[in-house]
């Protein structure tokens, strides 16, 4: 016998409070895994990025990589998002009189819809 809160056969636990809760919401895990994903990225502001959008339906994607060697950058297709990353490495024998670009790492992601290759 299954208590109140106890995953059902196969593991899916109708008793879980989440975005998709209502019983009338079957098989909607990918929708709020996705919403889940992007909320976690989405208070992260660097690097600063433009999405522009194009007549034919095309989408462009333009981040602010100054200071980023194209070597140190990497960009990937993961679980349907298109990753963006870098590492940068701080040069041992340089000095900066002013230093106003860190170096830092970064990580963007943008969740791809299945008709975006």
């Amino acid at each position: 016998m299954m208590g109140a809160g106890q995953p059902l056969k196969g593991g899916l636990d109708l008793n879980r409070h989440t975005t998709f809760g209502s019983p009338y919401l079957l098989g909607f895990d990918h929708l709020e895994k996705l919403l889940d994903r992007t909320a976690r990225t989405s208070g992260d502001s660097y690097t600063p990025y433009n999405i522009g959008a194009f007549d034919d339906g095309s989408l462009r994607i333009t981040l602010t990589v100054a200071g980023f060697s194209k070597e140190k950058l990497g960009v990937t297709e993961e679980d349907r998002q298109l990753v963006v990353r870098c590492k940068q490495v701080e040069a041992d024998d340089k000095t900066f009189p002013h230093r106003g670009i860190t170096a830092r790492h970064f990580l963007r992601s943008f969740v791809l819809a299945d008709r975006i290759a």
